[in-house]
């Protein structure tokens, strides 16, 4: 019971610190009853990432057009807050108010019941009307000693709908922001400074007049071994002017927005050894569809890893293939075996070689391939300096019409 009360102080009593919190408002869809799904989430970005103690949120459904709260209007009202944790279970399960109104212990069965909710109740002090209205304050808070059960840095808080009555007129803005009294507040008991708190508001309830389909696909794919170098494509919708791209690392949890406009295409390059998911939605000058999310992770398999001791240069070289090629580092600069007998340095190689003799780097770096193929000691040389010169072509002719012995590292990938 102490630590609950410590909670309720920390939550009335914060003062500011320096942290980075973002706290996001998503719509996820509509259902046939006219409710829209929002889903709140929260992301602890700052360096070091904070530990966060409490949330203290007002959220408003309000006019899109005009930014300020209906209170008159019939419709876009907020019934009910789901998902969310309770409980000391590594998430922002303990509510204050509620914990006090129900009087509840921590070994109640009775914790988990549809009356005890993030949402402040009854008649506290500093609270938007509730249930049935369009404006909640929703008040989170967690215990943990150590890491050992502390939350997430990023996760999701809840998820609650919008009642539109059945009819998306007019659209909404779900406004985000700090409760006055409550506040975002830190271990230390100190509280998130205004200057590094970030809201992402979204819509509700969108007109149907201005909206635009979902995009009927995305396509990318599952898995990508080469270089790191795809394309994500999606269809278009009648009526969109631009699209929004997003790509995840993380299985949805955060997304990062790669373009905006009005091409139905993106060109990836992705810089890491990383598991990528696309999503995008259709977009005109009022409103957003909302997004096509794509049905697998496209997983990044780099022949060079960022741990590899020429990674960094073969970034630069433009990320050639043909230097994953076994035997490129000795002569082979296509990778194939020609002549009779088959070799695997030749003439083709050769060819390559001279049409690239005495490249600069920055040359190189214009045209990577096959360029870069003829640069078999993966180095400069010379003054001025030049990517392919004469340590290129010893290597070659020490190879000549031969199969070298030994693999180049990481030689795992054929033409």
């Amino acid at each position: 019971m102490r630590r609950i009360l410590l909670i309720v102080a920390i939550l009335l009593l914060a003062t500011p610190a320096f942290a980075v919190v973002t706290v996001t408002a998503t719509r996820e869809g509509n259902d046939v009853n006219g409710n829209d799904t929002i889903r709140i989430s929260y992301n602890c970005n700052g360096t070091p990432v904070e530990k966060v103690r409490a949330f203290g949120l007002d959220i408003n459904v309000m006019s899109a057009a005009t930014r300020t709260i209906d209170v008159n209007r019939d419709g876009n009202t907020i019934p009910n807050v789901r998902d969310f944790n309770v409980g000391d279970n590594n998430g922002f399960g303990i509510f204050p108010g509620n914990y006090r109104e129900r009087g509840l212990s921590p070994t109640d069965p009775n914790w988990r019941t549809a009356q005890y909710t993030p949402v402040a109740p009854g008649a506290d002090p500093d609270k938007l009307p509730g249930f049935g209205s369009n404006g909640i304050t929703a008040e989170l808070g967690t215990l943990f000693v150590g890491d050992g059960n502390r939350p997430p840095s990023a996760g999701t808080l809840f998820r609650f709908d919008v009642n539109c009555h059945g009819v998306f007129v007019p659209a909404t803005t779900v406004h985000l922001s700090k409760n006055t009294s409550r506040g975002i507040v830190l271990e230390d008991g100190s509280s998130v400074a205004d200057a590094n708190l970030v809201f992402v508001d979204c819509c509700a309830c969108p007109n149907p007049a201005c909206e635009v389909p979902i995009p009927a696909s995305i396509t990318y794919p599952c898995s990508n071994n080469i270089n790191g170098k795809y394309t994500v494509s999606w269809a278009s919708s009648a009526g969109a002017t631009y699209y929004v791209l997003e790509r995840s690392t993380d299985a949805g949890l955060n997304w990062t927005q790669l373009s905006s406009g009005a091409d139905t295409s993106y060109n990836a390059d992705e810089p890491n050894l990383t598991s990528n998911t696309y999503r995008v939605k259709a977009c005109n000058a009022i409103c957003c569809s909302d997004y096509k999310v794509g049905s697998c992770a496209c997983v990044v398999t780099y022949c060079y890893g960022p741990s590899d001791p020429q990674f960094a240069n073969w970034g630069t070289m433009g990320k050639p293939r043909c230097w994953c090629y076994p035997h490129q580092c000795q002569g082979d600069a296509d990778g194939l075996q020609e002549g009779k007998p088959l070799v695997y340095v030749g003439t083709n190689d050769l060819t390559i070689l001279t049409s690239a003799w005495l490249a600069t780097p920055a040359q190189i770096t214009a045209a990577p391939e096959p360029n870069a193929c003829a640069d078999f000691d993966r180095t400069t040389e010379g003054k001025p300096v030049v990517e392919i010169g004469t340590n290129d072509l010893t290597i070659l002719t020490n190879n000549w019409l031969q199969n070298p012995a030994g693999t180049c590292s990481p030689g795992n990938r054929t033409p």
